[in-house]
């Protein structure tokens, strides 16, 4: 009996990418099972975005060498193809191509399934060709590339055959989905006239394709998250600039306020880039004050990470890391911070959560459309399915809820 264990790393679409691995393989006739269920072959899809991540990578695939002896270690996505420096017992398969012809598999057009997941997530774009000046990521997916509508809109009724409801749209640069005329709002439209789809969203867009007509469409749309992650990177108009980036600060501002306006319930969350080249105090408090004004609701914070090939690699004047460091927790800091304040808006109210496959100790794991994880008592069989619950207490951490009859 073929076995086969499968580890992803990094961003939604990797984790799209595992998926369709997956299914080649399952359809092959093999046994996706544990690394504790000897299997012949250990597939670990990797990230290339931070020195951070190629670390950890490195790290697993060493862990898994040690505990697998048996097994076949295999390096599939974006640091397999990025030259690197790893155990030469450590196999090197970039693609999915590869790994399909290395085993002889099944190539499947689409996925019916998402592991233990309750929310799919689907594919629909890749590669960039924006080159920021800090992004290795053209280099490693290529040109941006569009997904035919109609080949998205049967894997989407295939995993709605399944029972799938909620459904994330994911990619590199998600807003510049283009193909045959279709753009990413007709794309949208169109997939909410799929039977089955309860909830729509997005994983993250850039803020330059988050036009007026895509506001008007999310603002509308009461079937769209009421949660959007726009990739701002930095609120200092100089390092903008230099990150290569086509907005400015009062963009951002106009923009953020604008669908805050119109959306009073959403959470919008952003990336935040800590100790770029040129980045003085002066730079670092423009951004930080641009982020405590602004309705933003939380940040994902990265410290700068030098990646070969790019523009920023050998920029002059990069902050010291201690001060990198400080300038992280101070961002971390006042995003948490403001996703307390946010959960803080709900308390009392009652919301439709979309039930999680597991318990967090004692209690159920529900999601919000507008990204609140609410912690609450209640049977497995609500599990998948959603629920009514009605926000109780906040903590620095959590969010207590109580189910509503």
């Amino acid at each position: 009996m073929d076995r086969v264990n499968l580890y992803t790393l990094g961003c939604r679409q990797n984790q799209y990418d595992t998926e369709i691995i997956r299914e080649d393989f399952e359809s092959s006739g093999w046994h996706v099972v544990s690394k504790d269920n000897n299997p012949e072959c250990i597939i670990v899809n990797t990230c290339s975005v931070t020195n951070s991540a190629e670390r950890q990578a490195r790290n697993l695939l060493n862990r898994l060498l040690r505990e697998n002896p048996c097994s076949r270690i295999i390096m599939t996505g974006c640091y397999a193809r990025n030259n690197p420096k790893i155990d030469p017992k450590i196999e090197i398969l970039p693609s999915r191509d590869d790994i399909t012809r290395e085993f002889t598999l099944q190539s499947n057009k689409y996925i019916t399934k998402f592991a233990n997941h309750t929310k799919a997530f689907i594919s629909i774009q890749n590669g960039c060709d924006r080159f920021c000046s800090y992004c290795i990521i053209p280099y490693l997916r290529g040109k941006p590339t569009s997904r035919p509508k109609e080949d998205i809109e049967e894997e989407i009724r295939a995993l709605s055959s399944t029972g799938y409801r909620v459904f994330i749209l994911t990619g590199i640069n998600i807003g510049r989905y283009s193909y045959n005329g279709s753009d990413l709002i007709s794309l949208l439209e169109s997939i909410l006239d799929i039977d089955g789809v309860e909830l729509l969203g997005i994983s993250s867009i850039e803020p330059e394709t988050v036009t007026s007509s895509f506001i008007d469409f999310v603002s509308k749309e009461d079937r769209f998250y009421r949660w959007l992650h726009i990739s701002l990177q930095s609120g200092c108009n100089k390092i903008l600039k230099l990150m290569g980036r086509n907005y400015t600060r009062l963009d951002e501002r106009k923009m953020i306020n604008i669908l805050k306006d119109n959306n009073k319930d959403m959470c919008i969350g952003t990336d935040i880039i800590c100790g770029f080249p040129g980045e003085g105090e002066k730079e670092f408090d423009e951004t930080r004050t641009l982020l405590s004004e602004l309705p933003l609701s939380y940040f994902h914070v990265f410290r700068f990470s030098a990646r070969k090939f790019t523009k920023a690699f050998n920029m002059p004047d990069k902050p010291r890391a201690e001060i990198v460091k400080e300038r992280s927790r101070i961002i971390r800091e006042l995003g948490k911070q403001k996703f307390y304040n946010f959960r803080n808006e709900f308390i009392g109210r009652e919301m439709k959560v979309l039930v999680e496959n597991r318990r967090l100790e004692e209690f159920l794991v529900g999601t919000t459309n507008n990204y609140i994880k609410v912690l609450f008592k209640g049977t497995a069989n609500l599990m998948g399915k959603f629920t009514k619950v009605r926000i109780e207490k906040i903590e620095a951490e959590r969010t207590l809820g109580i189910k509503v009859n």
